[in-house]
């Protein structure tokens, strides 16, 4: 939508008539169309923005480098492995957001420890194949389903819960 649509109000006002924008994504039960399309969008943006920018056929999304974040039990290990399997590691926090997309844009692969990070997922290709580590047993996985089932992802959810 062009911003010249929006009117940003810094004062108390009263309308007639007044347009919301609605939910992009009901967490329990779907995602609106629209916010399919804001993605495509960003993404789009992001191919222009980071061009030249190198990429990777396969991404370990990781929280290790993220400041202020506790260091995810056995994260290390997760790391190890996925690096010796040819995943490239990426610390979203420490990259601009359009180099993120651009990122999980072009990888064919993504791997992560499900969590904001993995959220990324919903700028991949449709049929780019998603790892979602589960690290707490009673963890609600749908907000991650939902964007899966959007991106149309081949994911794959792995409990790595009792590797601690």
């Amino acid at each position: 939508m062009p911003p010249s649509r929006f009117l940003w109000i810094e004062e108390p006002a009263q309308f007639a008539h007044l347009t919301l924008p609605s939910e992009a994504i009901h967490s329990w039960s779907g995602y609106a169309p629209e916010f399919q399309a804001m993605c495509a969008h960003l993404a789009k943006n992001a191919q222009k923005l980071c061009a030249k920018q190198s990429t990777y056929s396969k991404i370990f999304l990781v929280y290790s480098k993220a400041r202020g974040n506790a260091q995810l039990i056995n994260e290390p290990l997760f790391e190890e492995f996925f690096s010796k399997q040819g995943f490239q590691m990426v610390s979203p926090e420490t990259l601009p957001l359009s180099l993120q997309i651009y990122l999980v844009f072009h990888a064919d692969e993504i791997a992560g420890t499900i969590g904001t990070a993995t959220h990324l997922a919903m700028f991949a290709r449709c049929k780019t194949k998603f790892y979602g580590l589960i690290r707490i047993r009673e963890i609600v996985v749908f907000p991650q389903l939902l964007i899966n089932q959007m991106a149309g992802l081949e994911s794959y959810i792995v409990d790595v819960s009792f590797n601690f």
